[in-house]
This record gives C-alpha cells, structure tokens and sequence, in this order.
C-alpha cells in the first residue's frame, strides 16, 4: 500500500531556503550559466518549493523538455519546459509537477534577463 502511494503522486517537492540556484540555457547559439542573485533565488525557490507532483499513472506532459533549459537548486536540476506550458521536470527522478502562471511567468522573465528566451524548440 505505501509503494502504491508513493507512486500515486503524494510526493511534493522540498527544496531549502536560502540554497544556491544556477540557472542554465543552452539553446542555438546562445550557452548561458549563471548563478542567481540571493533574491532570485528565494523567488524561485518560493516557486518550485512545496508542489505535487503529478500522479504517474497520468503519463508524460506534452510540453517540450530539454536538460539544457533548467534551474538547479543546490545541485538538483529541474527542466523548464521550452514551450511554455506551466509543467516543470524534476530530473534527478523524471517526474513533473506545475507552477502557477505567474510562477512560470516569472522564471521566463529571468531566463530572459540572463539572455534566454521562450519558447525555445
């Protein structure tokens, strides 16, 4: 019974305040790396922190994923769908959860500071 809800998507997410986020974008001609200011970050860990992920009987999202368009928060990466549909991947365990519009407005708009852009596929 504990297998079946661990897999039914009763996880949520838990990243620690005040940890290091890395954003990347490596797309076309553009390769960016870069380490987010300490209020950027809090923003965005404001944002990923505390979502469920989604059941995993539902299947994969539609949206279009790429390793190289992500944030890391303290080492552990989570992909930011190029298409911009409000889906984000875990990728240390290949699940999905999503974020409100103003989150995923958000993360765009700081992808886009740093010289990203969306949609990018």
């Amino acid at each position: 019974l504990l297998l079946l809800l661990s897999l039914s998507g009763c996880a949520t997410t838990q990243l620690e305040a005040g940890a290091a986020v890395e954003l990347h974008f490596v797309y076309g001609d553009k390769e960016i790396h870069a380490t987010l200011t300490p209020e950027e970050a809090a923003q965005v860990i404001e944002i990923l922190d505390g979502r469920t992920y989604s059941n995993i009987w539902d299947g994969t999202p539609s949206c279009g994923f790429d390793v190289n368009i992500r944030l890391t928060v303290n080492g552990h990466s989570y992909a930011i769908a190029c298409d911009t549909c409000r889906f984000v991947q875990d990728l240390d365990n290949l699940r999905y959860f999503s974020v409100s519009q103003e989150g995923i407005d958000y993360i765009h708009a700081l992808f886009e500071t740093y010289g990203g852009h969306f949609p990018c596929v």
